[in-house]
């Protein structure tokens, strides 16, 4: 069971490197055609769908009649592991913006697709440019886009809920829309923070 794993991990991770810059190379040509930014949209969740595809894990999302996919919320979901990431962007009904560490801005090729897909940077290191970021994000939200946000800042260590910090909330009510709790459960064995074997799972999204 233990080779398979591996041989599973080193398959997802050659997937998930060469994927990601086709998709980010895709995004950036994309953005300078005449196409519809859910055709930006449609690709990027496409490349969640299939990590999670790749990696035999399976996704159950409940509660989907209780969103309105054709209106704008914060979305504020507990963070066990990169999994939630390709989860949320390949099971999730409505097309989302994403919050990202400014490091990840800095990445050649993968910053450049994620400005181009309308993602937002977030500088936790400083916390009034942080809590500015945010406010200035519920612009985005106002003319239609729903926002993803992991209020914990980081992914656990150990598996547990930590701490919120109180940046989702604010966006939330800058912007006027619904804050909606979402619900991930058992990412954490697929990958825990700072491993690198792929565990496949059943994951729950609610």
């Amino acid at each position: 069971m233990q080779l398979l794993c591996i041989l599973l991990t080193v398959w997802v991770w050659f997937y998930v490197v060469v994927s990601s810059f086709v998709v980010a190379a895709g995004v950036i040509i994309m953005s300078y055609l005449p196409v519809k930014m859910r055709w930006i949209d449609a690709w990027v969740r496409g490349w969640g769908a299939g990590t999670i595809l790749f990696s035999g894990v399976r996704v159950k999302v409940t509660g989907r009649e209780k969103i309105d996919v054709n209106k704008p919320y914060v979305f504020l979901a507990n963070h066990q592991s990169m999994y939630d990431i390709w989860t949320i962007l390949g099971a999730f009904p409505p097309v989302i913006k994403w919050f990202a560490k400014q490091e990840l801005f800095k990445i050649p090729l993968i910053g450049r697709a994620m400005t181009k897909a309308g993602y937002l940077s977030v500088d936790r290191a400083q916390p009034r440019e942080a809590m500015k970021a945010l406010k200035e994000a519920a612009n985005t939200i106002k003319s239609g886009s729903s926002v993803v946000i992991f209020p914990e800042g980081t992914r656990t260590k150990d598996g547990h809920l930590q701490p919120f910090k109180k940046g989702g909330f604010v966006m939330g009510i800058e912007a006027g829309v619904p804050v909606v709790p979402v619900i991930i459960r058992n990412s954490f064995n697929i990958l825990p923070g700072g491993g690198l074997i792929v565990h496949p799972q059943k994951v729950e999204l609610e």
